[in-house]
């Protein structure tokens, strides 16, 4: 069995390292380089469908290993060395030297360990030494000084792709539904374990809804009848809870309380009737420090079935405000706080001109953290708490937003510049130990003529 685990530790790394383009050498001529450059595409899509295999076959395999039962410890491990069986003889000749830093690196987990099962405390770091294994080998360059080029114009397509992702939740597009016969909007939300970089070059090993982080934005209108089927990909159970929203009470999302949780390789269908115009979020609620910490959330607009009902604004954006664990455990604070999974500076700008309004919507789904969002330069009102009209327009350009709150705030453009948006709690303007750079929860607000 610690076959099986040393073979676990180096087949998800070396396959997770192949997603990001590990496909040929800087070498290459121009021709060979552009047409490898035309066919990865479609092998890093079927690479990351090998990838996800493995990690759900990794996580199976630790499951049963922590409970001891050794038939399916065999099964479970069966399974893992027949889905690392597609990816070792093309991958592992490729990258040598790639395979004896990652031995280095992981004798220190393995070590002392004479049989299975390995201890709980051992595997519950595997996820953890992968993720940092991976980021060291990318940062680093080959042996010949210089970095793969082809790893690289991959790693820039792939943040690329999760850009356009980010784009639409900060620009509150929601995912399109598919309208049932008798008028019912219905959306489908898959969980699942992806790769995600918070900033270009940085893997965070998320949990995600369809794919990314934070998950797609449902948005439909006041009275609308919903219909959401939640498909579990995890390793482990889960649920979705609608945070703020009035949903009938076996709709919830609580496991063992309002529902059975959905098991892994199953499915269940949330159905209600929306009804307050607001801004809200849904996310997990099973093992939910992990699994919301991990990226398992997203924001839920309710739009007013009358559009004159609500004041209208130039602009209208969502934030959603969390944060990843990159080279660390849940029990550490957060090293890569985020604006809808991206962190500074890699976070969307605001550009407005000078008179235009400005409506965001504040989503607060980190797990323990508040964060005191600052704008400078101008002062904004609170114009909503978790989906409720505000009674009070204070002006202020300060507010602190604890984990679970939404508000929506406006601000009229009227001072002319670049000017930061930001949490004042310093260190969650650093990515990761970077004290010298702006990271993490800050954005720029650009007026122009």
């Amino acid at each position: 069995m610690r076959k099986t685990i040393n073979k676990l530790l180096v087949s998800v790394i070396v396959s997770t390292v192949a997603l990001s383009g590990c496909v040929g050498n800087s070498s290459l001529s121009k021709t060979s380089k552009a047409e490898a450059h035309a066919k990865k595409d479609s092998a890093i899509s079927e690479i990351k469908k090998g990838i996800t295999n493995l990690l759900s076959a990794a996580k199976d395999l630790k499951k049963e290993i922590s409970i001891g039962d050794e038939a399916k410890i065999k099964q479970t491990g069966s399974k893992l060395e027949n889905t690392w069986a597609s990816f070792e003889d093309s991958v592992k000749p490729k990258h040598p030297d790639l395979y004896e830093n990652i031995e280095k690196y992981l004798n220190p987990i393995i070590a002392g360990s004479s049989a299975a099962p390995l201890d709980k405390q051992v595997l519950s770091k595997l996820d953890e030494q992968l993720i940092q294994v991976l980021n060291d080998f990318l940062k680093n360059p080959d042996s010949n000084g210089k970095k793969d080029e082809l790893t690289d114009m991959a790693a820039i397509d792939e943040f690329n792709a999760e850009a356009s992702k980010v784009k639409d939740v900060f620009n509150g597009v929601g995912l399109t539904p598919h309208i049932s016969q008798d008028g019912v909007k219905e959306f489908t939300l898959v969980a699942e374990p992806h790769m995600w970089e918070p900033v270009k070059g940085v893997i965070a090993n998320a949990w995600t809804f369809n794919g990314q982080v934070a998950g797609p934005t449902i948005r439909v209108t006041e009275g609308d009848h919903v219909r959401i089927k939640l498909v579990n990909k995890l390793p482990e159970p889960t649920t979705i809870n609608w945070h703020g929203m009035q949903v009938p009470n076996n709709m919830a999302g609580i496991p063992d309380v309002t529902q059975l949780a959905v098991e892994p390789g199953k499915s269940f269908t949330y159905e209600f009737t929306v009804g307050h115009p607001g801004t809200y979020m849904y996310h997990s609620m099973y093992d939910d420090m992990k699994q919301v910490g991990s990226g398992l959330y997203g924001a839920f607009i309710i739009d007013p079935r009358n559009p004159s009902s609500e004041v209208k604004y130039d602009h209208d954006y969502t934030m959603v405000l969390s944060g990843f664990h990159v080279n660390s455990t849940m029990e550490d604070e957060e090293n890569y706080y985020t604006i809808d999974g991206r962190s500074y500076p890699y976070t969307q700008p605001i550009v407005v001109k000078i008179g235009e309004t400005v409506r965001i919507r504040l989503i607060n789904i980190d797990p323990t953290e508040y964060h005191t969002m600052h704008l400078h330069g101008m002062n904004f009102q609170v114009i909503a708490k978790d989906g409720q009209p505000s009674k009070d327009t204070q002006e202020m350009n300060t507010l602190s937003i604890g984990p679970g709150e939404m508000y929506d705030i406006a601000f009229k453009a009227d001072a002319l510049g670049t000017w930061l948006f930001q949490c004042h709690i310093l260190d969650h303007t650093m990515n990761a130990e970077d004290s010298m750079h702006m990271g993490g929860l800050v954005t720029m607000v650009k007026v122009v003529e």
